[in-house]
């Protein structure tokens, strides 16, 4: 609505219209600077956000997620890693290219970097995001303006359960009466005094999201078994500062178990033959080690640190001991944090589902994921020897692992020449191999 001020009343235009906006809450009032005019718009009332609040909420955290796997997915597109504390480094390159959308595209999406902001638009929908880089990995920090946008170019939303009558001042009502209400909150943005606002229940519906897509993303890799494992207990030479570890693991056949257990001489027999890169272990150990190395990239692309313990990235980054063959936190340590199993007299996992018939590879992430954490359990060996009593080389000691215990009390790695023969005449392996047959 306009009100034109005629010459006789003109010159109590400013006095009258600073007037309605102390009485007129839920109207924006703009004093024309030069026209003799006042124009008066509807706005979204306190009681309309305090009832669609739980609206609001599901947009910021769509918002949230959308925006998070745009910029994951441009990175990836750009083969380039974003800098966790100042994500507009990463992609400020971008601002001197000409915008020309019709090559600044990924999958369904152009993008082009202005500001603080790299803009999307949905070519299909016309859905438009702008995602902030200003505040570090947390991608969803929302402006007045960009917020209604989205809202209202989000195809999912239509119609709206209640009107945005002004972008801006709907949108600057909305974040504030969200945050007092206490659905927004505040972050720090990278610059001093900058603060930017950002959904409250953001790292739980985070963590839940994210762990079931990745559960999701390993089944289809085939893995036995997944464990999400607290250590952030350890000391940072072994944990290397992260708090979770993703322990993943491949059961091996039955059929391969039964060939190695009826011929001691199966490995020997291998070596001499020049097979082992044949062999369904050496393989298994492979494609684990292939999973855990993916599954870093995939950590990263998702805006978290990760390290994936295959061999070749110990042996790369160093934290493989070549002279004692020793890792500072090896998988079976992260196993018996998982409560997963427990350390036999031949120094391996036994597990009660598969005894030690497994291969498997961990990598250490700083993802909020859900994990657990309990004390290692006690050894269920008992009076059992089949593993000493197999071993040719008298490698095996003899003694029962404890914490703390030392492993040269256990095992003589140097003399072992890796039959298999402890691994497979395991009573716990037998029982796998007699339940696969049944």
């Amino acid at each position: 609505m306009k009100v034109v001020f005629g010459q006789e009343i003109l010159k109590k235009r400013e006095s009258i219209g600073n007037q309605w906006k102390k009485e007129l809450n839920d109207f924006q009032i703009g004093i024309h600077t030069q026209n003799p005019e006042i124009n008066i718009a509807r706005l979204i009332s306190d009681k309309e956000i305090v009832d669609h609040q739980d609206f609001f909420e599901k947009c910021a955290k769509d918002y949230r997620k959308l925006a998070k796997r745009l910029i994951n997915k441009l990175a990836h597109h750009l083969e380039i890693e974003i800098n966790p504390d100042s994500p507009l480094d990463s992609f400020n390159f971008l601002k001197r290219r000409e915008h020309r959308p019709e090559k600044n595209i990924i999958e369904d999406w152009t993008y082009y970097v202005h500001g603080f902001h790299c803009c999307f638009e949905n070519i299909k929908t016309g859905q438009v995001i702008e995602v902030s880089l200003v505040n570090g990995l947390e991608f969803g920090a929302l402006d007045p303006y960009f917020f209604t946008g989205f809202v209202k170019s989000t195809p999912d939303y239509q119609p709206l359960p209640i009107e945005i009558f002004e972008d801006y001042a709907d949108g600057v009502r909305i974040l504030e009466k969200m945050e007092e209400i206490g659905k927004f909150e505040k972050v720090n943005g990278i610059y001093e005094g900058r603060l930017d606002t950002v959904v409250t229940d953001r790292n739980k519906m985070e963590a839940n999201l994210f762990q079931k897509e990745l559960l999701n993303e390993l089944r289809q890799q085939n893995v036995d078994f997944v464990h999400f494992v607290d250590i952030s207990h350890l000391t940072k030479e072994k944990n290397k500062g992260f708090s979770t570890a993703i322990l993943i693991g491949i059961a091996l056949t039955k059929e391969y178990l039964t060939e190695i257990s009826n011929n001691p001489d199966y490995v020997k027999q291998m070596k001499l033959n020049k097979t082992i890169k044949n062999n369904e272990f050496y393989l298994t150990e492979i494609k684990t080690d292939q999973i855990a190395d993916n599954l870093e990239n995939y950590l990263k692309h998702n805006g978290f640190k990760a390290y994936s313990q295959s061999e070749s990235n110990i042996l790369k980054t160093g934290f493989y001991d070549k002279k004692n063959k020793k890792t500072p936190l090896p998988h079976k340590t992260i196993a018996g944090i998982a409560g997963f199993g427990w350390i036999g007299k031949h120094n391996l996992l036994i597990t009660k589902e598969y005894g030690s018939a497994i291969s498997m590879c961990s990598v250490l992430t700083d993802a909020p994921l859900e994990s657990k954490k309990q004390k290692p359990l006690t050894p269920n060996c008992g009076n059992c020897n089949i593993c000493i009593d197999v071993c040719k080389t008298n490698s095996l000691k003899g003694e029962i692992w404890e914490f703390g215990i030392e492993r040269e009390k256990i095992v003589d790695v140097f003399s072992c020449t890796t039959c298999f023969q402890c691994v497979v005449q395991c009573p716990w392996t037998q029982k796998y191999i007699k339940k696969e047959n049944e």
